[in-house]
């Protein structure tokens, strides 16, 4: 009897603890929804309470997704931070930061699925996503207190150093895409205004920072009609370029040429709008401005070995050189007209030299 009576004590004993083994466990590692299902108090919990870590590569996949949709238009984080402790915050900090590699991957491969047209309308967006959590570097328990402290220790600086680590983990077809999608992120976090709104030095940074291969016609063609109309007389490109290096010169000629042909065809249908007797002095303020704009040649490094032999030669080299390869792409009426337009700009300035050498 004595025995059993043991036996009975010692049940009751490992009951007892595997049940408050069990209340321990939901204390520490609470129930909660899929991501899936959960709603938006249920995803914060998701934050603050589990270590993702230690979650499967399709739950952090499918929890980014779903903050991403519930939290698209932003959150308090401040306050936020005001309701929580300090292990609390760095777990939310810790996550967020977990969560930064399946919801960067997950956007990288959507964006090379996209047609080339689509693809700023999804960056705009996705910069607008990143814009929203940086909201979070308020949970940091060190403050970010400077701008250089946000670019290095805040959520975009902490994306910067994963995606380092990431491309050496990658094969190099993947790490190829990596540093494009990437280098596409950094191109369009950088804030700027309309260029129906732009200023003269915002429009230079828009030249500066913007691969406008990535940009709708619309864009390029208010951006050209701004540029004309604020550099008409000139810039003093050869003094900008001293601010620059060498990768962010050679974007601004990439994008002026880019923006050559927009121009040209604008250019050609607006000649021939014109009565006859208007067209000389047309041509004549489009020579002046390409003249006030062959400045932009100091931006070009001659041995560049990448660069054509027009480029070598400056902006009206280029500007010959891309006549003739318009040419190809367009109907024969087209082509007609772009060979007479061309054919006026090189006797117009023929006939100028001309007068300027009689007078001299």
């Amino acid at each position: 009897m004595r025995g059993n009576g043991r036996v009975l004590i010692t049940l009751i004993v490992a009951v007892l603890l595997v049940g408050g083994g069990v209340a321990a466990a939901y204390l520490f590692y609470p129930w909660l929804p899929h991501p899936a299902d959960a709603d938006r108090n249920d995803l914060l919990r998701w934050l603050v309470l589990r270590d993702l870590n230690a979650e499967s590569p399709e739950i952090q996949t499918v929890l980014a997704q779903r903050l991403e949709e519930e939290f698209s238009t932003g959150l308090d984080w401040d306050a936020t931070a005001e309701r929580l402790t300090a292990p609390q915050r760095e777990r939310v900090w810790d996550n967020v930061t977990v969560l930064l590699k399946p919801w960067f991957l997950e956007k990288s491969d959507s964006y090379f699925q996209l047609a080339v047209a689509e693809r700023p309308a999804f960056m705009h967006q996705l910069t607008e996503t990143i814009a929203v959590w940086r909201g979070v570097d308020s949970l940091r328990l060190q403050p970010i207190a400077t701008a250089d402290d946000q670019q290095r220790k805040g959520l975009f600086g902490t994306l910067s150093q994963q995606v380092t680590q990431w491309k050496k983990e990658a094969e190099p077809d993947e790490r190829a895409r990596i540093e494009e999608f990437f280098a596409t992120v950094q191109m369009f976090s950088v804030r700027l205004p309309d260029p129906a709104d732009a200023d003269c030095d915002e429009l230079v940074q828009w030249l500066v920072v913007r691969d406008l291969r990535n940009e709708s016609p619309e864009t390029l063609s208010v951006l050209m009609r701004r540029l004309e109309e604020e550099f008409r007389t000139g810039f003093d490109w050869s003094t900008r370029a001293d601010d620059l290096d060498e990768s962010q010169r050679k974007q601004i000629w990439d994008n002026v040429v880019l923006l050559m042909k927009p121009w040209f065809f604008d250019k050609t249908e607006r000649y021939f709008q014109l009565a006859d007797d208007q067209r000389p002095a047309y041509v004549d303020e489009l020579i002046d401005m390409i003249t006030a704009w062959k400045d932009i040649d100091s931006l070009r490094t001659p041995e560049d070995p990448a660069a054509s032999r027009s480029e070598q030669g400056g902006l009206l080299a280029t500007l010959a050189e891309k006549m003739e390869e318009w040419k190809q792409g367009v109907n024969p009426a087209e082509r007609e007209r772009i060979e007479e337009f061309s054919k006026a700009i090189q006797v117009r300035i023929f006939r100028r030299m001309l007068s300027k050498f009689t007078r001299g």
